[in-house]
């Protein structure tokens, strides 16, 4: 590696949220070596808009935060503003982390003679739409330079795509451990809510999506308040499905029970304010409100689904359950209001396992590893082929 240069790196980012990948591409950027790295973020927006989560928390960072401004969706201009990126920046490698930003920066990379990686997160197949992005992201997996994945089950599935052993690396979902520690005295959050200190309360935490299956979480609060009337539910995030989930909570007779709070930002507060937090998802890649949840010291129930079980050991760190099943749900719930004692050694012993397994620094560390070789491996290219010039 060049001494005197600093490898110049630039993610792509498809979403303007906030959430679990994006907290981590933000994290890693205020804490990767910005003497042997200079990172910067592609970030794709609608043109004239302002009010974009990731790029304002990007800015506040002091990120080099670069808005990708486009038309809508298929708005096939943004490939050419990426390669005018890489052209003005100087990029050296482009890391992707989305269905449309891997199609973009791979055809972007491929006619830059820029390596490429990607961070595959999971794939999400609510629609057709959906489903003919998986496929043709699945198609082009193999063309990356190399393929970050979140869990050991999405390993397998780069694999079965045709990605070689050797492009592939595990690094889990990271947090940066110093922001997360518990305030047990903090009531502010249930005071807002208003909600009594000795009601249970259950968050379930993401994007308002089919496959989070939020539905579950609100049939299985139905059956938990059959049984135990003081208890509260409340649903942290904002997405299409939300018109859907009001209706069913309507329908079966749970308003006031059942809240929905919408996007917030102030998530140590909330965390301070909950008993339980439940992850419902049919699908996921690593999900990082599992990770902040026992990070700040609340019990988690999650669905044994995509890499939850690397971070959720059954019966030690939390409790797993079937998904699609919210009588499962509803038991575990009803369990913890009688055997609170047992559901808090769980997250003890949970604290301490992400502590230990799911830091940024380390997480970081890895990463930069990466693009050293990633790197180093186009320089050896590059020369190869000077080499070969010189003796024709």
């Amino acid at each position: 590696m060049m001494k005197d240069r600093k490898i110049s790196v630039l993610h792509l980012r498809d979403s303007p949220w906030v959430d679990g990948p994006g907290r981590t591409i933000l994290e890693t950027g205020a804490r990767i070596d910005s003497v042997k790295y200079k990172y910067s973020i592609g970030a794709f927006c609608k043109r004239g808009e302002q009010d974009h989560p990731f790029i304002n928390a990007g800015k506040d960072l002091k990120l080099n935060v670069i808005r990708l401004e486009e038309s809508h969706g298929l708005d096939a201009t943004v490939l050419f503003h990426v390669m005018r990126l890489i052209d003005r920046e100087s990029i050296d490698i482009i890391h992707t982390h989305e269905v449309r930003s891997d199609v973009i920066g791979l055809l972007a990379g491929k006619l830059s003679g820029v390596p490429v990686m990607t961070t595959l997160h999971g794939w999400i197949e609510n629609s057709l739409k959906d489903r003919l992005f998986t496929r043709l992201d699945k198609r082009v997996l193999r063309f990356f330079d190399h393929v970050i994945v979140v869990s050991e089950k999405i390993k397998s599935q780069a694999l079965d795509c045709g990605v070689r052993q050797d492009k592939v690396t595990v690094l889990h979902n990271a947090l940066a451990l110093e922001n997360y520690s518990r305030n047990k005295e903090d009531r502010t959050f249930r005071r807002e809510i208003g909600v009594a200190d000795q009601t249970i309360l259950v968050g379930n935490i993401g994007r308002l999506s089919p496959e989070k299956g939020q539905a579950d979480f609100i049939r299985a609060a139905r059956t938990v308040l059959e049984r135990h009337q003081d208890a509260r539910f409340l649903l942290v995030g904002t997405g299409d499905d939300k018109p859907r989930l009001e209706e069913l909570v309507q329908r079966i007779g749970l308003n006031g029970k059942v809240m929905f709070l919408g996007y917030r930002q102030d998530m140590a507060q909330i965390y301070n304010g909950l008993d339980l937090v439940v992850q419902s998802s049919f699908t996921e890649g690593m999900p990082n409100v599992v990770l902040e949840a026992l990070a700040m010291e609340v019990p988690v129930i999650a669905t044994n689904v995509g890499g939850t079980a690397e971070a959720i050991i059954h019966n030690e760190t939390g409790v797993l359950v079937q998904s699609g099943k919210p009588e499962e749900i509803a038991g575990v719930v009803l369990k913890y209001v009688h055997k609170k004692s047992e559901f808090m050694r769980m997250v003890e012993r949970g604290k301490i396992y992400v502590s230990t397994k799911f830091c940024i620094n380390e997480r970081t560390r890895k990463l930069s590893k990466l693009y050293d070789f990633v790197y180093s491996a186009r320089e050896k290219r590059r020369r190869q082929f000077a080499s070969d010039l010189s003796h024709e």
